[in-house]
C-alpha cells in the first residue's frame, strides 16, 4: 500500500490555487520547455480532455489554497500519494530548469483546477511532521 503524504504548495508565476485543484506529474517535454522559456507557464489541457486529468499523471489534490500575504504568493497545502512523490522528485532530480525558482527541498509539479484548461506550475515540499 501506498502512503499518503502532506505537502506545502507554492504557486510560481500568475494564477491562483484552488480546493480540489489536481496535483500532477510533470512530463519531461514540460520540464524541457520550462528550462528553456521561464515565462512558460505549463501545457493546457486540450478540449476533448476536459473533466479528465488528461495526459498527465495525477498523484495528489489541493486541500487549501489562498493568497499569503506573508509570502507574497498564492500558497497551499495538498495530499500527494508516496509513488507519485517520487517520481516528480527523481524528474525534478534529473532536470535542473529549475533551480533558481524552488529551494532545495521543493519540487516542481504542474496544479491543474478542475474548471480550467490550464495546468500551471508549482513548487511543492513535504510538511514537517508536527
Amino acid at each position: 500500500p501506498d502512503s499518503v503524504y502532506f505537502v506545502n504548495l507554492r504557486l510560481l508565476g500568475k494564477g491562483m490555487l484552488h480546493r480540489m485543484a489536481m496535483i500532477c506529474l510533470p512530463s519531461k517535454e514540460d520540464l524541457k520547455k520550462y528550462a528553456q522559456n521561464k515565462a512558460y507557464s505549463g501545457p493546457l489541457l486540450p478540449v476533448a480532455k476536459v473533466g479528465d486529468a488528461g495526459f498527465r499523471r495525477v498523484f495528489g489534490y489541493v486541500s487549501n489554497a489562498g493568497f499569503s500575504f506573508a509570502r507574497a504568493c498564492t500558497f497551499g497545502t495538498g495530499h500527494v500519494i508516496g509513488a507519485g512523490w517520487s517520481a516528480a522528485a527523481a524528474l525534478c532530480a534529473e532536470k535542473k530548469p529549475h533551480a533558481n525558482l524552488v529551494s532545495e527541498h521543493e519540487t516542481l509539479v504542474l496544479v491543474r483546477d478542475v474548471h480550467s484548461r490550464q495546468f500551471r506550475w508549482a513548487a511543492a515540499s513535504l510538511r514537517s511532521a508536527q
